[in-house]
């Protein structure tokens, strides 16, 4: 709806779920229509900023990126040309590349003045934190084990710096509220257990010795003494070190991505997670890759 001074109605239209407009009064020349993106006079497309839609036919005019926002349990979302993979009464794209969940309740937060949704991330859709992009807020624990190594603590580090730089490449970014060094990580840890937090991810850090008790995966720890069930993952020295590369990118983007963990891998998961790295890797600018539309689901 358009007012002008004195209030009174120069443009106003309902408008179809796929964008079809219903004009009720047409006279200030308005250009802005289905959800607020501006509407071409000469070819009646939408553009959304990555790419023009259609609201005739229901579809962009060109595909989205691949591997960026597409997810294994739904179908639609395979394909490239889809608005909102076709349910746009519970879903709404910002600009062109993202299907965001609007069809339920959000609990709303505030921390230092920045509007969050739920306990651990924020979706703050093209919000300006300290002149950098930032559409989402993860709030993390870091547990590291004592009995690391000092190479083994050094490489943990970098795996960490690294995966601050990736995720800040994501748009997110790693809020590290709480760093500890434990005398025990494993799953009998009463120190491990008085260290996990609701509304946390956990990184847990550690070597085999540590990890000999406990059931851990990329997505929950579960604590075998008190069958506490926390966000998380765990990165193990043993496993890793020295030669790889991104591990807690790669253990972020199974939680991202909401895999289900088992004893098993999945190899279709971890060939999508190599192929987020690898577009991620390549890229310059902020790539959203994780299930946005879905943060405020996580059990935390």
């Amino acid at each position: 709806m358009v007012t002008n001074s004195s209030g009174a109605i120069l443009d106003d239209a309902d408008f179809y779920p796929f964008g079809g407009e219903r004009p009720i009064v047409s006279t200030s020349g308005n250009t802005y229509k289905f959800t607020g993106k501006e509407r071409d006079t000469e070819s009646g497309l939408d553009y959304f900023g990555a790419r023009y839609f259609a609201s005739l036919q229901g579809r962009f005019t060109s595909p989205d990126l691949p591997f960026v926002d597409q997810h294994l349990a739904n179908p639609q979302s395979w394909n490239l040309y889809t608005y909102v993979r076709n349910n746009p009464i519970s879903y709404l794209d910002p600009d062109g590349h993202l299907a965001e969940f609007v069809g339920g309740q959000l609990r709303n937060v505030t921390v230092d003045g920045i509007q969050l949704f739920g306990d651990a991330l924020g979706l703050l859709r093209g919000k300006q934190i300290e002149g950098t992009f930032v559409y989402a807020i993860l709030r993390i624990a870091v547990l590291r084990s004592s009995n690391f190594a000092p190479e083994e603590s050094d490489w943990f580090q970098a795996q960490l710096d690294q995966a601050i730089a990736d995720t800040e490449k994501m748009g997110i970014q790693l809020a590290i509220e709480t760093d500890k060094t434990l005398e025990d990580v494993s799953g009998d840890s009463t120190e491990l257990n008085q260290n996990l937090q609701a509304g946390r991810i956990h990184i847990i850090g550690g070597n085999a010795i540590d990890f000999d008790r406990m059931e851990t995966g990329a997505g929950f720890v579960i604590n075998k003494k008190t069958g506490g069930r926390y966000v998380g993952l765990v990165v193990n020295t043993s496993r890793h070190y020295p030669t790889d590369r991104q591990v807690i990118t790669h253990e972020l983007l199974h939680i991202f991505n909401r895999d289900p963990w088992s004893w098993r891998p999945n190899w279709v998961n971890h060939v999508l997670i190599e192929l987020q790295l690898y577009v991620l890797n390549r890229s310059k600018g902020p790539r959203r890759f994780a299930k946005f539309k879905d943060v405020t689901k996580l059990p935390l």
